[in-house]
């Protein structure tokens, strides 16, 4: 099999037929970062490296948290529009949802009065805070009115052909196993993939005279999660020319996916009761806590100009996943058959991750900020746990020389952000944010893109603030609805559906100073 037909077959299996051995699509996931905090970071896009002064610091640049003057508060809530466009075989659709998110909760405490001039440490901060890292919450629906290539053609592959959640289930519901019916002239065996969808002997068999498919395949997809930081840590303020800053980060993440693949295929029909379609589901659970130490400098050396570094370690998660399958043929007494519940650990590695900023501050005007981000993707890993079988670790480390060698590349973060204060206690915010691929070009058909535009109006008084923010969201990919490697039984070239997420956020920030 070649290289790419395995990367294609790896994104297929983490997207729809999870399996024992884990995938770059898992990779991708915990390496996701946009830092959803409060609504003055988002508005100005992230770039707060080098800014500081905001709860939000913490997870990017906790050095940031060394330019708090006074002890603060904050929480922020968001609603989220997120719209999932696909097209398929020329077909398009799309799906809709609405969902609230808990976007940041932290406290900075500053000790130390501030002094303007003096040489040493002038103020701390000791901060702990809560901020999400990435959402995963979206819907898809895949259709194909004139399919002419099937599910259980991969069903019939060799290596899937008893597999407790793919072709075994498939077999157990007499999808690719014979059954009896009934007809008018007696009892008849017959075999779903065989009589009514066509097992790849006949080439036109799934083809009408005007040579379109014969097959209406539909497939939907509901994702729900995210990825949290939990941040504690320390910043200096050192004669207000030098702010260093670390933290203990524990990340959390939570992923649940539910896959419902549906195909119909009346025309083949001749007696009553004959089948006219089946349905495949299966459901992935997984949770992951991890730890990762940041450390951050702001340097500041005229009051107009801030410069900042930032190193984020990698992170060491440990994974729990759990997931099961059904499948439902409809001319059955029993119509659905569920596999056992499956329950698997492993560990992960995180690739760590450098953040080069700077920022200029025009006195009573405003500021402007640019954050470059870089994460090396070919430092991912898995790892089993110490009690895992040679097979498993084996598995494992081909996976990772695979990830290393031919599917994951670095990718970079650019975010640019301003902020006008000259309509004071007023102020005005934008900024933009653009993530380079994560992937080497001979592993997608269409180049993936994410990027977001953001901007927001803040209200700001000695003791009390709150912030207003909008921000669009896009990222665009392709997905594999159905394998590209079930050879010799698929009818037409396989091309994956290109999908394009667009998330319109309304966010708010309510904070307090003492």
């Amino acid at each position: 099999m070649k290289t790419n037909k395995i990367v294609t077959l790896s994104a297929f299996l983490g997207a729809f037929v999870p399996t024992m051995a884990q995938d770059f699509s898992d990779a991708l996931r915990f390496n996701s970062n946009d830092v959803i905090g409060t609504a003055r970071s988002q508005a100005m896009a992230g770039a707060f490296g080098a800014v500081g002064a905001d709860l939000t610091s913490m997870s990017i640049n906790p050095a940031g948290m060394g330019l708090y003057r006074a002890t603060e508060l904050g929480f922020t809530l968001g609603v989220n529009v997120i719209k999932d466009d696909a097209s398929f075989f020329q077909t398009n659709a799309s799906a809709d949802r609405v969902k609230m998110s808990f976007n940041q909760l932290g406290v900075n405490f500053s000790i130390g009065r501030m002094r303007e001039e003096g040489g040493g440490a002038v103020a701390h901060s000791i901060f702990i805070g809560y901020n999400r890292l990435a959402d995963f919450n979206n819907k898809q629906n895949y259709v194909d009115r004139f399919s002419k290539n099937s599910l259980l053609d991969y069903f019939c592959m060799d290596e899937q052909a008893t597999g407790p959640l793919t072709g075994g289930l498939a077999y157990d519901a007499y999808l690719t196993n014979d059954t009896v019916r009934t007809g008018s002239t007696g009892r008849f065996t017959y075999n779903v993939w065989e009589e009514f969808v066509g097992d790849g002997i006949n080439p036109n068999f799934r083809i009408d005279e005007n040579g379109d498919g014969l097959i209406v395949l539909n497939q939907h997809v509901t994702e729900n999660g995210s990825k949290g930081d939990i941040p504690i840590g320390y910043a200096v303020n050192i004669s207000n020319k030098l702010y260093i800053g670390g933290s203990l980060n524990v990340r959390t993440l939570s992923f649940e996916r539910t896959t419902t693949h549906t195909e119909f295929f009346e025309g083949y029909t001749v007696y009553v009761g004959d089948p006219t379609e089946f349905s495949y589901r299966n459901y992935l659970n997984q949770d992951a806590a991890g730890v990762c130490f940041n450390l951050g400098v702001i340097y500041r050396p005229i009051s107009a100009l801030r410069v900042g570094f930032a190193l984020h370690s990698p992170t060491f998660y440990h994974v729990n996943e759990r997931f099961w399958a059904e499948v439902t043929n409809p001319s059955l007494n029993k119509p659905t058959l569920s596999s056992d519940e499956y329950e698997y650990e492993y560990k992960y590695r995180a690739p760590s991750r450098f953040i080069v900023s700077v920022a200029g501050v025009f006195g009573r005007i405003g500021m402007l900020s640019v954050d470059f981000e870089h994460t090396n993707n070919q430092r991912s890993k898995f790892s089993a746990t110490d009690d895992a079988d040679y097979v498993t670790v084996n598995a494992y480390d081909n996976m990772n020389t695979l990830m290393k060698d031919n599917v994951l590349e670095a990718s970079n973060t650019l975010r640019v952000g301003g902020e006008l204060s000259v309509l004071k206690p007023l102020y005005i915010r934008a900024g933009y944010r653009k993530t380079t691929n994560s992937i080497k070009k001979p592993f997608y058909v269409n180049e993936p893109e994410s990027y977001a535009c953001s901007g927001g109006i803040g209200f700001r008084r000695s003791n009390f603030f709150v912030d207003l923010t909008y921000v669009c969201d896009v990222k665009k990919s392709d997905r594999w609805v159905l394998p590209d490697s079930a050879e010799p039984y698929t009818y037409e070239d396989n091309a994956p559906a290109w999908q394009e997420q667009k998330k319109h956020s309304g966010v708010v920030t309510f904070g307090f100073r003492f």
